[in-house]
């Protein structure tokens, strides 16, 4: 039981690896006849010792083995009336049935194994059309067909044995395709025989050709091969959104913001390539703004430094020389113009001077404060008059509009108290506070620089973002 076992599964792996030829069934002499020698010939093999390369062909009733009912079955369709013998018969074929014999070779004529080799061009246009050449052999089996991506070719003149003419039908752009060969004698396929190309791309035009430069004008494109995959537009380099394509040659988008007055190229992008169309579309030029004049400007600085600010109550609690000095005590202090405690001071004239050369500017400034005093028990009033400048960096920025400029920012502002002048009166003690003015000047200047982000804060609120006229 073991031996049959094993014979069995050889018979099994050679079944499922051995090559399996076309074949007639019943031409057990391999000469492409059905005679009595075929009969003689699978007699010989039974009992004389015969040996065959094609059992297949010798198992005339097809029930998986050879045995005298072959002759017989073959005897009985040549002289007894059986006229059915299962297929392949005439014609050459494969087994259609499944059993454990093979053919390795069968000689008879014209029964060549199908296959096919190649095909000559092996690229197209999507829409067919192309005259192929298609090589292989056991192409004159009868009925040949042949597809391409399952859809069949047209015009097939079968040449020969191993050339077919034919002509290819419409298929997908991109696709790469599989040739199916087929013949009475069995199929034949050739994987990716075949590619369908990707049309060329072309952009033509871009309708309307202009728009504000916010974006989100809707454009129709025209061109070629839109459907080539993955397609991608830009305008000045930036994506198009809401892409969609109609066909082939339109699609539509919308354009992204861009800068006003720029012309810009359209560029398509799919998997056949890129194509671009030069000075395709224009973001339209925005009216110029207002803008100041250098003497406009130079107002509105002088506008912004000439304003009161508020010295803190005490502004100053010291020594000076071999008296105690309280500047603007809290119980002689009033009400600053912004609420709160403390004494006013007044910048009264500034005279700006701006260089945009170098993004610089300068104000000379005159300013005064009448300032309470306590000096060790007697109550002084000062009048202070003092000379300073105020210096910044400012920075510009070119515009679209020629000869415009915006201010960008300002920055590094600082005031220096150049000169100070003190005038005291109250009594003979108040009026020794005059030989203290550096000292009172050291006392302002700490105060102005404590302050100078202050000055620089509201510069910048009226000044950056504003035009320049040239």
């Amino acid at each position: 039981m073991r031996k049959i076992v094993r014979v069995a599964a050889l018979v099994s792996v050679c079944a499922a690896l051995c090559s399996a030829a076309p074949f007639r069934r019943g031409d057990a002499n391999q000469d492409g006849k059905f005679d009595i020698a075929d009969s003689i010939t699978i007699l010989g093999y039974l009992f004389g010792g015969g040996t065959s390369t094609c059992l297949d062909a010798l198992d005339v009733n097809d029930d998986g083995k050879v045995d005298v009912a072959d002759p017989i079955k073959l005897l009985g369709h040549l002289f007894a009336g059986d006229l059915f013998i299962p297929p392949p018969f005439p014609d050459c074929g494969n087994d259609p049935s499944e059993d454990s014999l093979t053919c390795a070779v069968y000689n008879g004529p014209n029964c060549v194994t199908l296959a096919v080799g190649g095909i000559e061009p092996a690229s197209g246009p999507a829409a067919g059309g192309t005259a192929v050449v298609i090589t292989g052999q056991g192409f004159e089996g009868g009925n040949f067909t042949a597809t391409l991506c399952g859809n069949p070719l047209t015009n097939i003149v079968v040449v020969s044995d191993t050339r077919v003419e034919a002509v290819t039908p419409a298929g997908a752009a991109g696709t790469v395709c599989n040739l199916m060969i087929s013949t009475s004698q069995g199929s034949a396929a050739l994987p990716g025989a075949f590619t369908y190309e990707l049309p060329p791309l072309k952009v033509l035009g871009i309708a309307p050709s202009n728009g504000p430069s916010e974006g989100g004008t809707l454009v129709t494109i025209t061109g070629e091969g839109f459907q080539g995959g993955n397609l991608r537009a830009t305008l000045c380099s930036v994506a198009l959104t809401g892409v969609h394509i109609i066909n082939d040659t339109t699609l539509e988008g919308v354009t992204p913001a861009g800068t006003p007055g720029a012309v810009c190229a359209l560029r398509i992008t799919t998997l056949a390539g890129s194509a671009t169309l030069s000075n395709a579309f224009t973001y339209d030029q925005l009216p110029p703004p207002d803008c100041y004049t250098d003497a406009e400007l130079k107002q509105l600085m002088e506008d912004q430094l000439g304003i009161p600010f508020c010295l803190p109550s005490p502004a100053y609690d010291g020594d000076v020389s071999s008296f105690h000095v309280v500047a603007c005590p809290p119980d002689r202090a009033g009400t600053c113009d912004d609420g709160s405690l403390g004494c006013n001071a007044v910048i009264e004239s500034a005279t700006p001077v701006i260089d945009y050369a170098n993004g610089k500017a300068q104000a000379d400034l005159t300013g005064s404060s009448k300032l309470p005093i306590d000096v060790n028990s007697t109550q002084c009033t000062m009048d202070i008059t003092l000379a300073g400048r105020v210096s910044m960096d400012v920075i510009f920025a070119d515009t679209q509009w020629p000869g415009i400029r915006r201010v960008a920012d300002v920055r590094n502002l600082a005031i220096q108290v150049l000169d100070l002048k003190v005038k005291a009166s109250g009594g003979l003690i108040c009026s020794l506070l005059a030989a203290a003015s550096d000292s009172i000047k050291g006392m302002l200047q700490d105060e102005l620089d404590a302050r100078a982000p202050e000055f620089e804060a509201e510069i910048k609120a009226a000044l950056v973002g504003q035009y320049i006229c040239p």
